[in-house]
């Protein structure tokens, strides 16, 4: 997938974390857990989440933290902070 892709799909990323927290064994935040729960959410905690989705064959969960990349820091501490439903100004 391109980065302009990429950019097309950060525009839908707190409806994926949606559908991602509904999905059966995702409720406390699945693979992602220490980025969606718990607000780690530097460069390095995606990273590690990158990884358990990938051996885990978590293609959604890989989707979402990679797609995290894309924003700055200052944009995941308010999404994290509004609970991943408001969307950043």
């Amino acid at each position: 997938m391109s980065e302009e892709q990429y950019k097309k799909l950060k525009a839908s990323l707190l409806e994926l974390i949606e559908f991602y927290y509904s999905l059966s064994g995702n409720s406390v935040g699945g693979n992602l857990h220490i980025i969606l729960d718990d607000g780690n959410i530097e460069d390095d905690f995606i990273y590690i989440c990158q990884c358990d989705c990938e051996k885990n064959n978590d293609s959604l969960g890989l989707l979402i933290s990679t797609l995290l990349r894309y924003y700055t820091l200052n944009e995941r501490e308010y999404m994290y902070e509004n609970d991943w439903r408001i969307k950043p100004a």
